[in-house]
């Protein structure tokens, strides 16, 4: 098949990357001699970026005093990670996704124990300019809540996540920071604890 009947055939976006067809409508016309390859110059979309990566933050010394079980990955560097005090709260860990589309996850391995009701507590906030996104995992999502002012008007709330469907069971827990799309998304932890 030639390389004009194919865009004739496709006339789209797969064609004109794959053969490089104009993406224009379908059309039986065909265009003057030399103006097929102005319009192909034309219409050609300028090629795409991938998403920039942001530094990374070693969180590890922070963890160790504050949440000494908890591992994390892919923590960026943006909006001074650590621990500080923030929004009247002394030793906050402070969080941020490494991209929009790479979030900051914290993990550890739980023992749940049987024949208990076992807790995942948390008191999270964000900054008065920003919101983030908060999923909490373990096998399935058991937690996707948007940490913002409507969620915590004066900067913080508290969640309990229910851990007592894996009780006996070794499981490992993920708590996500991701972007909500905007700026300043990190995440303020108060506290983390299973109780």
């Amino acid at each position: 098949m030639s390389r004009e009947a194919v865009c004739l055939f496709f006339s789209g976006v797969i064609a004109s990357t794959m053969w490089g067809c104009t993406a224009e409508p379908f059309s039986r016309e065909q265009p003057a001699t030399g103006s097929r390859e102005k319009a192909t110059v034309e219409n050609q979309a300028p090629p795409q970026q991938a998403p920039r990566e942001r530094a990374r933050f070693d969180l590890t010394a922070a963890l160790s005093e504050f949440a000494p079980d908890w591992m994390a990955k892919d923590c960026g560097a943006e909006m001074s990670p650590g621990i500080r005090d923030v929004l009247g709260k002394k030793n906050v860990l402070v969080t941020h996704p490494l991209s929009d589309t790479m979030p900051c996850i914290l993990g550890q391995r739980v023992d749940v124990p049987p024949d208990k009701k076992t807790t995942l507590r948390l008191v999270v906030g964000h900054h008065p300019e920003g919101d983030w996104l908060l999923r909490v995992t373990a096998y399935r999502e058991l937690l996707r809540q948007v940490i913002g002012k409507e969620a915590a008007p004066d900067g913080w709330t508290s969640i309990d996540v229910d851990l007592s469907e894996y009780a006996g069971q070794i499981v490992t827990i993920q708590l996500i920071n991701a972007s909500n799309g905007g700026p300043n998304a990190a995440a303020y932890w108060a506290k983390i604890a299973i109780e």
